[in-house]
């Protein structure tokens, strides 16, 4: 069972390393001269696998949440995110997620670039017990139901939206910790597939320019708008709230607009240059 954790994990990266490398190519097409190298061929040598190895072997990361409590908390299966540090200040859940997370990606890392089965089988034991509490909807825990997105919501909930100006020029719209952006309408088409991994790359194409074109008057105001039909679920998908007010097209006039959170568009706009209104 456990050399299958091993196999099992190994794919998972596999997975990881070729999504990451389908978003590094999707630009453009493989020069004629290169080809696809599977998992597993390119493999550290020399000094820097000598310095990988240590690092595992005496190094100070494999005792890493014995240094940091805030690696400590097992945060992905409590869900008990809350932590008071010893010098007494509040280290909310996000960070906790985030430190633990980076350093056991680290030691996973080493493990399997190294070849150190005894580490590989620990990633493997920490990715399966995180799985084994996997919310029914997906979610990682990380902040227990009852709290899961209080932090966001009652900032996202407070009386206005706020118009910030950008530092590369125009400006956007954010309530609370949210930055809102406006979905351009698009259609993905599958394009080549990546040597033979079984994953391809996919073309995000523009159905319509008129929005692409539209500017921002500073004093108008963005109301908070709740979607009956969104799903808390799956936001990114059907996101539950949005922002609805008024964008400035390419003659000056006025036309209504809904913004969503900007995580939940593939195509969007999120700045907008600020223009005029038309006189009546």
């Amino acid at each position: 069972m456990k050399r299958k954790y091993v196999q099992k994990t190994s794919s998972i990266l596999t997975g990881i390393i070729l999504l990451s490398f389908a978003a590094t190519v999707a630009v453009g097409q493989y020069p004629s001269n290169l080809k696809m190298l599977s998992c597993g061929q390119i493999k550290p040598l020399g000094w820097i696998y000598e310095q990988m190895k240590a690092d595992l072997e005496s190094g100070y990361i494999v005792e890493y949440d014995k240094i940091s409590p805030m690696a400590s908390q097992d945060v992905f299966v409590t869900g008990q995110g809350e932590y008071t540090a010893p010098i007494e200040r509040n280290v909310p859940s996000w960070w906790l997620g985030e430190v633990e997370g980076l350093w056991k990606e680290s030691i996973t890392k080493l493990a399997f670039l190294t070849g150190n089965k005894e580490h590989q089988q620990a990633s493997a034991d920490w990715i399966y017990r995180i799985m084994e509490h996997q919310g029914e909807d997906g979610y990682i825990e990380m902040y227990n139901p009852e709290v899961r997105l209080n932090h966001v919501i009652e900032k996202v909930m407070q009386p206005e939206s706020e118009t910030v100006n950008s530092n590369t020029g125009g400006l956007y719209y954010k309530r609370g910790p949210l930055v809102f952006a406006l979905p351009l309408e698009s259609e993905l088409k599958q394009a080549e597939e990546l040597g033979k991994s079984g994953f391809y790359r996919w073309d995000v194409i523009a159905t319509e320019e008129t929005s692409a074109t539209y500017s921002a008057d500073p004093a108008e105001e963005f109301n908070l708008a709740k979607n009956d039909s969104g799903d808390s679920r799956f936001p990114w998908v059907n996101p539950p709230i949005s922002l609805k007010g008024q964008l400035v097209d390419a003659q000056g006039q006025k036309v209504d607009v809904t913004l969503v959170p900007q995580a939940c568009s593939i195509l969007r706009r999120v700045t907008f240059p600020v223009r005029a209104v038309a006189e009546e």
